[in-house]
């Protein structure tokens, strides 16, 4: 898995070294040994496993995806920049920004100022941050279990539920994990329950709810006798909502539905208040899908935008009069974002921004944004409506 990540995290430069050296481009066909290759360079280049090995290892990959032919390939180009790594040449591009042009270019138009920091935030390992559930225990006293069991941790500075572990471990074993003491969720994921003002809320919609981090943060923190709906049309995430709802020992009603059309899953009764967890490029979360970074392209934020503003504009006609709407998405593009919101209020006079008080990122001209690495969190966006 630590290669996977590391040719995902370094896959333009190490694209790059290959194309040196294999003089003939692979067909898509072989996109396999295209793989393995990349694979085999960031061992060799990044990881303390002895050459040798790699190479050897890599050969046998080969082999086993009945390719015989390219053994010699893989064995050849592994070894030439083995050679060539030992004589100080290919040593990797380590300026190489490491995200395609056209992410480059829109951080530099959108943040101009703090562009560079950002492509430096997303190639890094990112944190390992855990939500604790207050129905189950206290930050204070898990802190301490955690330190306890040698897992040296901190509180996090903005959540009121968030410790950051120093050193990541495997999730599963964290103490009381399966018991549902925590979740696994980013320091900036956990802050948009908290701007729902769940104290007085009677009727709470979740929509696109999956797998169900904010869904599971909302339940831990509202009234027992809060309605709490969530909704999402994927059925295999919605599996995984069920199944977080489960270790946590939580429920509510769970909907298969389409966010944008609320016509066929709708009974017609107002919720209070409803968080949009809307569908995104995802720009912010890329340290921990560095994939996104190969896998998104830019003629898809034109379909994005509008999704994004028809599920806002469905929603809000589920939103009661004086209830609360909380628009969030993991993106950096201030057209997922600003300007969904400046679309909006456009054409909806009862609206009104409600204030948000929120420190750790920008204040945007409509909501909120925090760009990655910002007190090592990951890159969201936050905006509060209010129905008059």
């Amino acid at each position: 898995m630590a290669s996977v990540y590391g040719v995902l995290r370094h896959y333009f430069s190490l694209s790059k070294v290959l194309r040196q050296l294999v003089k003939k481009p692979l067909k898509n066909k072989d996109n396999d040994i295209k793989s393995l290759l990349l694979a085999g360079l960031y061992q060799i280049h990044y990881m303390r496993s002895p050459a040798y090995a790699t190479v050897s290892e890599n050969v046998e990959a080969a082999r086993l995806l009945k390719k015989p032919w390219a053994c010699k390939l893989v064995n050849a180009v592994l070894r030439n920049y083995e050679r060539a790594k030992h004589k100080g040449k290919n040593n990797g591009d380590n300026n190489n920004l490491e995200h395609p042009l056209w992410y480059i270019r829109k951080c530099q138009s959108n943040w101009p100022s703090a562009w560079f920091s950002i492509l430096e935030s997303n190639n890094k390992h990112p944190p390992l941050t855990i939500r604790t559930n207050n129905r189950f225990i206290t930050r204070g006293e898990y802190s301490k279990i955690l330190a306890s069991a040698g897992l040296s941790n901190r509180l996090t500075q903005i959540s009121e539920q968030g410790i950051t572990l120093t050193r990541p471990s495997d999730p599963k074993v964290l103490p009381f994990f399966q018991e549902g003491a925590c979740s696994v969720q980013d320091e900036a994921a956990q802050l948009p329950v908290s701007l729902l003002e769940l104290e007085t809320a009677s009727k709470v919609l979740d929509m696109c709810a999956a797998p169900g981090g904010k869904t599971t943060h909302i339940l831990e923190l509202c009234d027992p006798n809060t309605s709490v709906t969530a909704v999402d049309n994927n059925p295999r995430r919605l599996k995984l909502l069920e199944e977080n709802l489960c270790r946590l020992k939580l429920s509510c009603k769970v909907v298969q539905g389409d966010a944008s059309n609320k016509t066929s899953w709708w009974n017609g009764e107002a919720f209070d208040r409803i968080l949009i967890d809307a569908p995104c490029s995802a720009s912010g979360v890329v340290r921990r899908h560095p994939d996104i970074k190969i896998r998104r392209k830019p003629e898809e934020l034109f379909d994005l935008c509008n999704l994004q503003l028809k599920i806002l504009e469905e929603s809000w006609t589920m939103l009661s009069k004086k209830g609360i709407l909380v628009y969030v998405t993991c993106s950096i593009f201030q057209e997922e974002n600003d300007l969904i919101i400046k679309k909006f209020l456009t054409n909806k006079k009862e609206a009104c921004l409600k204030k948000m008080k929120m420190t750790g990122g920008i204040a945007a001209n409509y909501g909120y944004q925090i760009l990655p690495g910002m007190q090592n969190m990951d890159g969201f966006y936050f905006c509060r409506l209010q129905k008059n």
